[in-house]
């Protein structure tokens, strides 16, 4: 055991001192690995011939379009789950959700979206002896849909969603609400488990944390899984999940922990995550399709979003977009074709070039990432980002 061990250190360790010096000799010809500018238009063009084509709606026609029932001040929290042939699941999701011990009033909102298995009717029947619980069916059009769906039926003060093959303890409502309430705070987050499906379980837990008023610093310091995490209401007023787009969860730190005001961290496993084969979460980050590329145009779209919103990009939150642009897209477009990923580099560059913020001090790793951009060095980028991207998967 002690032996394959140290073979593994070795082999990180050594694969670590190759991806630096494969920096530095970038470095050394940093101009002849710079890419000719390129406009947006022509760019797209090269994507969409590729087989990509962005369905985001525009920013002004998604906030023109958000309805929402009437808040209902005797419910305090409105739990929403997409479904979508769970059939496997129901028993336990309902039985997590239904019969949590709390003083707090809730409901929980089941969004069928369009099942092809018998996880409507199975809803139905158990909702016939809860009446704190709503079953709506709707043609399929994706978790952002479903989603959306929910939020605008929901009536509580507070929102939380929950993804159809988890669960949660006992014990969830009750201690966030408590904490939302105690800290007067827009986002109560609570450290998750990993289970798979022989029920091994695997806690992931960050440092807990109680935050006044805007996270700043905090902003990158906790996981941006949408679930797992309650929200106030008022967050949801001008605001929906982007649709026709991949990795929609980039949300969270790029809209809702920006926009919180008092944020709440709890470092005890209250949220069960289900890792199974089937994961939406892994069919994603190893999938080849051209559609990979919404990390780039959803990450533009959530900045252009949090402006009409009034928000500030600070130091903090160009660092969330250079991650974003930096190690996530170059780690989901791996696969995809060389020339295709070097195009999407260059709406990259463009976008960094106009967004970035004047006056402010990067950390190395943004101002080496930051660098690549503005000089659209590619070759760069890519030695950047697997450095980035070796020490993150070594945590």
């Amino acid at each position: 055991m002690y032996y394959y061990l140290r073979r593994f250190v070795k082999v990180c360790v050594f694969g670590a001192l190759r991806i630096v010096r494969k920096i530095r000799i970038i470095f050394s010809k940093s101009e002849k690995n710079c890419l000719e500018a390129e406009k947006d238009e022509v760019a797209l063009k090269k994507l969409e011939q590729y087989g990509y084509k962005c369905g985001l709606e525009s920013v002004e026609k998604t906030m023109a379009a958000i309805t929402g029932a009437k808040e209902d001040p005797n419910v305090e929290l409105s739990i929403i789950v997409p479904i979508y042939n769970a059939q496997q699941y129901i028993e336990k999701l309902c039985k997590s959700l239904l019969n949590q011990k709390t003083k707090y009033a809730y409901e929980v909102i089941f969004v069928d979206d369009g099942s092809k298995d018998d996880s409507f009717k199975m809803l139905s029947d158990i909702a016939k002896n809860n009446p704190h619980m709503h079953v709506f069916t709707k043609q399929n059009g994706g978790i952002s849909s479903a989603r959306n769906f929910g939020i605008d039926r929901a009536v509580g003060k507070h929102l939380l969603f929950v993804d159809n093959d988890d669960y949660l303890s006992e014990d969830f409502v009750e201690r966030t609400l408590d904490a939302a309430k105690k800290e007067n705070a827009d986002i109560v987050k609570t450290a998750h488990s990993e289970f798979d499906p022989n029920d091994h379980k695997r806690p992931i837990v960050s440092a807990p944390a109680t935050v006044k008023g805007y996270m700043g610093e905090k902003l990158k310091q906790y996981n941006g899984y949408v679930w797992g995490s309650v929200y106030s209401r008022k967050m949801w007023e001008k605001f929906r999940f982007p649709m026709g787009a991949w990795y929609e969860d980039m949300i969270t730190r790029l809209i809702l922990f920006r926009a919180a005001d008092g944020f709440v961290y709890i470092d005890s496993p209250m949220y069960f995550y289900y890792v199974h084969a089937a994961n939406a979460s892994k069919i994603l980050w190893s999938d080849k399709s051209p559609k990979a590329f919404d990390q780039l145009f959803l990450t533009m779209w959530l900045v252009e979003y949090s402006k009409a919103l009034g928000l500030k990009m600070d130091k903090w939150s160009y660092s969330i977009v250079l991650e974003e642009l930096g190690v996530y897209l170059y780690s989901r477009t791996l696969k995809l074709d060389r020339e295709m990923v070097k195009t999407a580099f260059l709406i990259a560059c463009n976008f960094i070039a106009a967004v970035r913020p004047t006056g402010v001090e990067l950390d190395k790793t943004d101002a080496l990432l930051e660098k690549c951009f503005l000089t659209r060095n590619f070759k760069h980028y890519r030695a950047v980002c697997a450095y980035i991207d070796s020490k993150r998967r070594l945590k």
